[in-house]
């Protein structure tokens, strides 16, 4: 996107996070777990199918990240989500 707009990576990166409160990579990764949460929730798509539609090239690094940024995995925020809370 930088280069596009004839910027430098940095200045796009201040820009970027002047108008959004956010850099790239950390806005690019929110918009991912949103759209992971939201396949979760409302498919029944597996979950290394749903890490390769928002943008996970590896499973295992989308399952790390998903539990970073939410603080349960996948499995556990599908079952949360979808009333399947085992007891």
């Amino acid at each position: 996107i930088a280069a596009k707009l004839c910027l430098s990576y940095s200045s796009f990166r201040k820009t970027f996070k002047e108008y959004t409160g956010f850099s790239p990579a950390k806005f690019i990764n929110d918009v991912r777990m949103r759209k992971a949460k939201e396949l979760l929730t409302n498919t029944s798509m597996n979950i290394k199918e749903i890490a390769y539609s928002v943008g996970y090239n590896n499973h295992d690094y989308f399952f790390t990240a998903f539990r970073h940024s939410t603080g349960q995995t996948p499995a556990e925020y599908r079952k949360m989500t979808q009333g399947k809370v085992e007891k």
